[in-house]
């Protein structure tokens, strides 16, 4: 368009390139991997409790 143009062309890619990434990281990337690890987090939470053994509660004896 002008003399100057060159100058801003890589700029200009550079800049539109960087949006793009941080829009596709910002609603694709970051939402997966929280889900994934939310999703590791409850498996992890469901063997542990499968693998205690259950608490036997005793009543307490009170003595007159």
């Amino acid at each position: 368009i002008g003399e100057g143009s060159g100058f801003y062309r890589p700029l200009g890619i550079a800049v539109i390139g960087g949006t793009i990434t941080s829009t596709v990281l910002t609603l694709l990337v970051v939402p997966t991997f929280y889900d994934s690890l939310e999703s590791i987090k409850r498996r992890i939470k469901a063997r542990w409790r499968r693998s205690r053994p259950a608490t036997v509660t005793a009543t307490p004896i009170i003595t007159p």
